[in-house]
């Protein structure tokens, strides 16, 4: 009896040995999970139709489709003036190219470039 006693515990211990030793080994083998979600970024380029600097919005024709309502910010980075944002608001007309975030009503441009006149 002291044998298959001695057994048995030998057997218990060998199998918490392992149980112990290959769990951290199964825990890297996890994958590992998704990354956040990130917005991707899209551009627009078309004609400012208009610029509402009391909403702070543009809207802007694209070459194809309706107009696009685009909310921009204190952020949002204007090259080809040095007025800004608020300086296009007399310029209806301007080629523009507009990096955006975000979707529909969401949609902020991150930068907004003037381009030359075709």
């Amino acid at each position: 009896m002291t044998l298959t006693r001695t057994a048995v515990i030998a057997a218990t211990a060998t199998v918490m040995t392992l149980a112990i030793g290959t769990a951290p080994a199964l825990a890297q083998s996890q994958p590992a999970p998704p990354p956040a979600q990130e917005t991707m970024a899209a551009t627009i380029q078309g004609e400012l139709v208009s610029v509402d600097a009391k909403a702070k919005t543009i809207v802007v024709k694209p070459e194809n489709g309706d107009n696009a309502t685009i909310r921009y910010t204190e952020k949002t980075v204007v090259t080809g003036t040095d007025k800004g944002v608020e300086g296009l608001a007399n310029t209806p007309g301007t080629r523009v190219s507009v990096t955006v975030s975000g979707e529909g009503t969401d949609r902020v441009a991150t930068s907004i470039r003037i381009l030359p006149k075709m």
